[in-house]
């Protein structure tokens, strides 16, 4: 998986998009609303989940009447949200969300109070460092630096990511109540991506409690194979969890001498970025 090129992309899901349309469908429908709005945003969502699809496909992964399809799509090719292209009669997403993208990460106030602690870890460790934050049953990388070293981890800002495999993910759902872990869980769509891979709703509870209690979460190639990843939580003075702060390598440059001293680091990093914030600053939500 890691090979000496100036930076490794990230690993690829071999399934297709309809597929991964599919389970998102199947396991997001159960949150959809059923207003308008809900309609045209749970369409949205399946859109940007794959490539291109035609009118049929879209009615069959949504289960939306024709008439209604029909309106949401031209709502949302007016708003710019979504291109019909003629020639193959095909929907894809649009660019206006990656406008909206662009001005909430110039905008972002964490991202701005946060920046000098991720480039002072990615220093000290060597490696790729990543603030994330919770989205449903996903996380967002809202900002990354990468490491300098010809074989790293190669992280997109605004990348999601599943939760319950993650180090930001595991750090960030071990702070929420019982009932949000379970709920979470419930919604989620589990995979296998690698053999240490978690499966077991009771099995990630578990790894969430012993998150709670450490202060830190470990991806053991639980994500991807070859890559291990470590996070503390970013809790601003009001005992909020606002984030995630985690640092990501290859399993070949890690031993236990490295995890010992990256939790302190990252830990002391997390609590810099928590002290700067202010509780009404403290609601980042994706």
């Amino acid at each position: 998986m890691f090979q000496n090129y100036p930076a490794m992309p990230n690993p690829v899901n071999q399934q297709s998009a309809t597929a991964r349309t599919k389970r998102t469908t199947s396991a997001d429908s159960r949150r959809a609303g059923t207003g308008a709005f809900a309609r045209a945003m749970h369409l949205l969502d399946t859109i940007t989940d794959g490539n291109t699809f035609r009118f049929a496909e879209l009615q069959q992964l949504t289960g939306l009447p024709k008439a209604s399809l029909h309106r949401a799509l031209a709502d949302l090719t007016e708003q710019r949200l979504v291109v019909f292209d003629e020639p193959t009669a095909t929907y894809r997403a649009g660019f206006r969300p990656l406008e909206w993208a662009n001005r909430i990460w110039a905008n972002n106030d964490l991202r701005k109070l946060a920046r000098d602690e991720l480039e002072t870890l990615s220093e000290r460790t060597g490696e790729t460092v990543m603030l994330s934050v919770l989205a449903d049953t996903h996380v967002i990388h809202l900002d990354c630096v990468e490491s300098a070293q010809s074989v790293r981890t190669s992280v997109s800002i605004g990348h999601r990511v599943p939760a319950w495999c993650t180090a930001a993910g595991k750090v960030l759902m071990a702070r929420l109540p019982e009932a949000e872990q379970r709920t979470t869980l419930d919604n989620t769509a589990f995979a296998r991506f690698t053999n240490n891979t978690v499966t077991e709703p009771d099995a990630v509870m578990t790894q969430l409690q012993h998150a709670l209690d450490s202060g830190i979460a470990i991806d053991d190639e639980e994500h991807h194979v070859g890559i291990r990843c470590l996070a503390a939580p970013v809790v601003d003075g009001a005992g909020t969890t606002v984030a995630a702060l985690s640092v990501s390598a290859p399993t070949f440059r890690i031993d236990g001498d490295n995890f010992e001293h990256w939790r302190t680091w990252v830990q002391d990093c997390a609590q810099t970025i928590g002290k700067r914030l202010l509780p009404s600053a403290s609601a980042v939500s994706l």
